[in-house]
């Protein structure tokens, strides 16, 4: 199976999007690009492919679903029957509707599937669940996944991804982080933000209507002073990691 070209193009907040991303598209060809649709900018422009090439999407599960955010992660994209990889990432527990929603999305924007998972990638909330993965089995398992693809005969065919639609109801945290008293005010969480929640003018607080709980910020502040302090957020955090970490999930596979 032959490309013109390959892309990534990912929403990832905390790198687990891309990495998979990345990984599968190398398996493809030696040199691919990437369209980082994390970049508020870059969501805003349009972007179109041809029929000839490949396009790896990937994108990561909040409570079951996509991302929801102002205008869409892939309203501004488009494609020819452009031949599609469809991949989340989540963090150990369920992945739900997110790969169908993700289908039906792409499908309806000119991208047809011929091949989807589901990838597993460190908590967005804790460090200790899924902390290693991809790991040397999921990198096999990648092999095995972009070989498979390639020996499709006939592209042609409807790709089935489990999940369920209407799509679940979308559960919002009702928690955001914020900066703590080590904030220097540096603006690196204002620059990582993927949604504009974070006001220049006042770094160490979050607009609550935007904010989409992807923790970039926390991840990517040098002086770890943002975060939740809320007890609850706490507790649940403490269940996660008493309930996700007693298994490691393998990755879930959708072929033509």
């Amino acid at each position: 199976m032959e490309f013109s070209k390959v892309t990534v193009v990912y929403f990832s907040p905390t790198g687990n999007s891309k990495k998979y991303a990345y990984e599968i598209a190398k398996r493809f060809h030696g040199e691919f690009d990437e369209l980082n649709l994390t970049e508020y900018d870059s969501r805003r422009k349009k972007h179109y492919f041809k029929s000839d090439e490949l396009v790896i999407f990937s994108v990561p599960v909040y409570y079951g679903r996509l991302p929801i955010i102002e205008n869409g992660i892939f309203e501004n994209i488009s494609g020819e029957n452009t031949k599609s990889i469809f991949t989340v990432t989540y963090g150990n527990r369920e992945f739900e509707d997110s790969l169908l929603e993700l289908q039906n999305i792409c499908e309806k924007r000119g991208f047809h599937g011929i091949g989807a998972g589901a990838f597993i990638g460190q908590h967005t909330f804790s460090e200790k669940i899924a902390q290693s993965r991809p790991d040397e089995e999921d990198y096999k398992i990648i092999d095995e996944f972009v070989d498979n693809i390639k020996l499709t005969k006939d592209v042609s065919n409807e790709l089935k991804v489990s999940g369920n639609f209407p799509y679940r109801e979308i559960n919002k945290m009702p928690f955001v982080p914020t900066g703590g008293k080590s904030c220097n005010e540096c603006g690196i969480c204002e620059s990582v933000c993927p949604v504009k929640a974070i006001d220049k003018h006042a770094l160490k607080n979050t607009n609550k209507d935007l904010c989409i709980g992807c923790f970039a910020c926390v991840k990517q502040c040098p002086e770890n002073a943002r975060g939740i302090s809320a007890k609850e957020f706490e507790a649940m955090v403490n269940k996660l990691e008493e309930n996700l970490t007693k298994v490691d999930k393998k990755p879930k596979l959708f072929y033509l």
